[in-house]
């Protein structure tokens, strides 16, 4: 699958954990490309985050050669 199609796919049509899709839906998000749009410093403050989730995200995002694209963004105080 190309990086433009997981990234707009929603999330329980790729290949997550239901309890990822669960929480991902729960804290507003329904594609990866939302997720990694965000600052990691601002997901870790969402209700619902967990360390798990985001090992399972980051996990995936490797797994499909996306890590890279979930950095903070250059020049915020996010990371």
């Amino acid at each position: 699958m190309d990086e433009a199609k997981i990234l707009q796919e929603h999330i329980s049509r790729l290949n997550f954990t239901e309890a990822f899709c669960e929480q991902s839906f729960a804290m507003g998000y329904h594609c990866v490309g939302e997720i990694i749009g965000q600052e990691p410093a601002h997901l870790i403050t969402q209700k619902g985050f967990t360390y798990a989730w985001l090992a399972e995200l980051s996990s995936y995002l490797s797994k499909n050669g996306l890590l890279y694209r979930f950095q903070p963004i250059p020049g915020s105080n996010g990371g």
